[in-house]
């Protein structure tokens, strides 16, 4: 099962993110992060007439951030953290409310029985043995 950073649930991103949502839209977020995730995304005091920042979020977006970012970077999480909280919260909600086996959820999460496991007990959906 395969999460793409646009399937993820908007609270699943950590508060860096979440603040970026009060000056762009959910859309240009997910953008930064699919281009710039694991790294610092500079943001410009004065917009040239192209950058790459504008080209992957757009120039709007991009004049919102730099009223407030401006001359500064921002530090992008990588998309495959955020997509990995997503599977684990999946995993455990799936076990929760649908009951299923870990060797169920290791078929459906292409994962191994054992990893599974650890992901329930971190969650605490299992007891510890």
């Amino acid at each position: 099962m395969t999460i793409s950073t646009q399937s993820l649930p908007f609270e699943a991103l950590p508060d860096s993110l979440l603040e970026l949502a009060d000056y762009i839209s959910k859309d240009a977020i997910m953008r930064l992060v699919e281009r710039y995730g694991g790294s610092t995304c500079y943001v410009p005091k004065v917009l040239p007439e192209t950058s790459e920042l504008a080209t992957v979020i757009g120039q709007d977006a991009t004049r919102a951030l730099a009223c407030v970012f401006g001359g500064g970077h921002l530090e992008i999480p990588k998309a495959s953290q955020l997509r990995r909280t997503v599977r684990n919260r999946q995993i455990v909600q799936r076990h929760q409310e649908e009951g299923l086996s870990r060797r169920a959820l290791a078929r459906a999460f292409d994962m191994t029985e054992r990893h599974i496991g650890n992901i329930l007990k971190e969650a605490g959906a299992l007891p510890a043995r």
